[in-house]
Parts: structure tokens; C-alpha cells; sequence
């Protein structure tokens, strides 16, 4: 009786073994580059945004410290004084905040995005308007991203709120873009 009992122990212990082991394993092959459709991560909008840049043969968006810290700022403000613009009320743009973090740049640019709930949904979106294409796909080397749970407004749904500054650092002495 005890090598019965002895047995079950040990196939119970075998597939509770496994049942735990399964998920580990399957995780463990994913590289920590892959994301899912419903990730939010600043690694998987870069990814996105690096994404459809490498398809038409431009090279990568690399993450700055400064940019990132410029877009946190930006991000803080619109929560803080509930907007959603790319102006604030009190009339700062956003090249204010770059400069602010002390990015030198030749040119800036952002990208705002409220309500969605996934990077790739964001970039696909901002493919879609001519603006926010243009700074996906321009002439910058730099960028920032800061992302907030909610909506700063309260009015655009339960999603997520994006931020991403896109720069090119000066190098050559010219005077800013805006």
C-alpha cells in the first residue's frame, strides 16, 4: 500500500513539475526583443517606430537619456494641468522641454498618442497621419519616449498616453528647427 501511495506522490510531484516548468520554458525562448501586440513598453514603441524605418531603408532611432527625460517632463505636464496638445496652455512648445534636458539639436520633433492600449496600435496609427509620419520616418537619430496609464484630459478612453521626442543633435553650429 505505502508503494502505492509512494507512487502517486511521485507522479503528482512529476506533473506538478511540468505544469510549472511549461510556462518557464516557453518564456525562457522568447528573447527579451520580442513583444506582444498588447505591449507598452518604450522598447516595443522604439521597436515599432524602428520597424517601419528599417522597411524603407532608414537607419535606427536610438533612445537618448535627455529626450527621454524631456518627454517624462512633457508627459508630467499634460497630467499635471490636463491637456492633451502639442502646445501647452500657457503656450510652451515642445522643443522647450528638449532644450530644458539640455539636448542640443539641430531639429525636434513629437508625437502625441492618448487612448490606445499597445505600441504597435500607436505607431500604426501615427503611420496613418501625415504629421506624425513624418517625424517616424525623418531626419532624426535621437529619440524619448514616456508613457502614462489613463488619458491626462479624462476623455479619451482607458488606454494609455505616449509621448516620443525625436531630435537630431547639432554638430555643425547651425541654428535650431523648430
Amino acid at each position: 500500500m505505502s508503494r502505492g501511495r509512494s507512487w502517486v506522490r511521485r507522479l503528482a510531484a512529476l506533473t506538478a513539475a511540468l505544469v510549472l516548468a511549461a510556462p518557464l520554458s516557453t518564456s525562457a525562448e522568447r528573447r527579451p526583443s520580442e513583444w506582444t501586440e498588447g505591449d507598452v513598453s518604450r522598447g516595443a514603441l522604439l521597436q515599432a517606430m524602428n520597424e517601419q524605418r528599417a522597411r524603407r531603408g532608414l537607419p535606427r532611432l536610438h533612445r537618448n537619456v535627455r529626450l527621454d527625460a524631456a518627454a517624462a517632463d512633457r508627459i508630467r505636464d499634460m497630467f499635471e494641468y490636463g491637456y492633451f496638445d502639442h502646445v501647452a496652455p500657457d503656450g510652451m512648445e515642445p522643443f522647450v522641454w528638449v532644450r530644458d534636458r539640455g539636448y542640443r539639436y539641430l531639429r525636434v520633433g513629437e508625437n502625441l498618442a492618448t487612448g490606445q492600449r499597445a505600441a504597435r496600435e500607436v505607431v500604426e496609427q501615427w503611420m496613418g497621419s501625415p504629421g506624425h509620419r513624418a517625424n517616424v520616418l525623418g531626419n532624426f537619430e535621437d529619440t524619448g519616449i514616456a508613457i502614462a496609464s489613463g488619458s491626462p484630459d479624462g476623455r479619451r478612453g482607458h488606454g494609455f498616453t505616449f509621448v516620443a521626442m525625436y531630435g537630431r543633435a547639432r554638430d555643425d553650429g547651425r541654428p535650431p528647427e523648430h
